[in-house]
């Protein structure tokens, strides 16, 4: 153990915690699996590094995880990319850690990453690099959002977060689990790509708070949106906030539980299909005259009495459904 160099909180705390910290090298050179818990480390050991790349030829495991759980690290080092060809489990839970290094990018083995109990209160974009992920555990930090970059693991199986905490995704998907999370994330973060929004059957009770465009919190690529799908969800109102969507074509909020339209419906003025079939709509505002463009409507299977006047007004209209209705 002679190129493994003990910091110095570890030797005030006597032989015996040496001895065991040597003795962690050793039995990781056996199995390929460093534990350096509990060892009140204020930093990440560099001897993990000499471990990985000195002896390489010598252990018959390569380095495959490492944990330094329950220490005292407020940050870990960019070198943590040097593991990159090996490293498939990391565990820093119980640290003081308020960020990471982009060296974490490289880790694109790593399978498993644990940062529960530390001090991240913004999700950290360097883990949506880690392309192998499959196990995200970040319970107990302060996070309120979760990225939509997050989507792109599409090995994640299990993602560990403060459900009473999250806000983004909402609570109604989080609570159907990792699976229901990440194709919600997944589909939001195309959205923003390809300016197509289609998240349908995940129970949602209100439009994706990551696609609201307003002037408090702008979202520029929202404000592109070409077409917005909704559909097969629980949403019972139009945010006012659609309004400021003037770019989307075709909007589907069909099979909700709509009861009233928003009057702001009518500022959309680039709808040429809009879909509001299946819902428990009574009565819809005069101002969707206003969408002259509009081609499609699809207002069957809802409770209205009677056909809205306003559909005179729609002069480019080809289609019109109503049925499913109580028309008179």
């Amino acid at each position: 153990d002679e190129w493994v160099c003990p910091p110095a909180e570890l030797v005030a705390q006597g032989a015996a915690v040496v001895v065991n910290y040597l003795g962690r090298y050793g039995g990781a050179f056996l199995d390929g699996r460093l534990n350096l818990q509990g060892f009140k480390l204020k930093a990440f050991p560099p001897d993990v590094f000499n471990f990985e790349t000195d002896f390489a030829p010598l252990k018959p495991h390569a380095l495959l995880a490492v944990s330094v759980a329950s220490n005292k690290l407020a940050e870990l080092p960019e070198r943590i990319s040097d593991l990159s060809r090996t490293l498939e489990e990391l565990d820093v839970e119980h640290n003081e850690l308020e960020a990471l290094p982009q060296g974490l990018r490289a880790l694109t083995r790593l399978r498993s990453l644990t940062l529960s109990r530390n001090y991240l209160a913004t999700f950290p974009s360097q883990i949506t690099a880690c392309s192998s992920l499959e196990h995200l555990k970040l319970t107990g930090n302060a996070l309120v959002k979760i990225e939509p970059q997050v989507g792109n693991l599409t090995s994640l199986q299990t993602l560990e977060v403060d459900l009473d905490k999250i806000t983004q995704p909402p609570m109604e998907v989080n609570v159907q689990g990792c699976a229901a999370m990440v194709r919600y994330l997944a589909q939001i973060h195309a959205a923003l790509k390809t300016l197509h929004l289609h998240v349908p059957s995940l129970g949602l009770v209100a439009f994706p708070p990551e696609l609201i465009h307003t002037m408090a919190h702008p979202c520029l690529q929202a404000a592109k949106l070409i077409s917005v799908s909704l559909t097969c969800n629980k949403l019972e109102t139009i945010p006012a906030c659609m309004s400021a969507l003037t770019s989307v074509q075709r909007l589907d909020l069909s099979r909700n539980h709509l009861t009233r339209i928003s009057v702001t419906l009518g500022a959309m003025l680039a709808l040429r299909l809009l879909d509001l079939s299946g819902n428990l709509i009574e009565e819809l505002p005069s101002t969707i005259g206003n969408l002259r463009n509009l081609n499609v409507l699809k207002i069957g299977g809802n409770r209205l009495s009677s056909l809205p006047p306003f559909t005179a007004q729609l002069d480019q209209l080809k289609e019109l459904s109503v049925e499913g209705n109580l028309l008179q």
